[in-house]
């Protein structure tokens, strides 16, 4: 059976991704929900942010860790519905986000 080339694609760009050097997780989560969770209502589960990071070949730790300190730091929001819990940006990174989109994704010179 021949390999999916769209799965061969993503395994090469996380190869990649991963020579690089040393993730660093707080900027990789902080890239998820601004160019994906922010567009699709705002808000992830636990459970979905860490299949993703998984897919992503992140640590469980290291994910703990940079959603903690993103917490502390005030980017992102937890919230807790009996034993799930669920993150969203606060208002203040939203902006932020909002005014770094222009600069990210704006047309380069000619």
């Amino acid at each position: 059976m021949a390999a999916n080339p769209f799965q061969q694609a993503v395994d090469s760009w996380l190869a990649r991704l991963h020579q690089s050097g040393r993730l660093r997780v707080w900027s990789v989560v902080v890239t998820i929900f601004g160019d994906a969770i922010v567009q699709r209502g705002g808000t992830v589960s636990a459970a979905t942010l860490q299949e993703l990071a998984t897919r992503l070949d992140i640590e469980p730790g290291a994910l703990r860790t940079a959603i903690s300190r993103l917490v502390r730091d005030g980017w992102i929001t937890r919230l807790k519905s009996g034993r799930t819990s669920s993150y969203r940006l606060t208002a203040s990174a939203a902006r932020e986000g909002m005014a770094a989109a222009g600069r990210i994704y704006a047309p380069l010179p000619p």
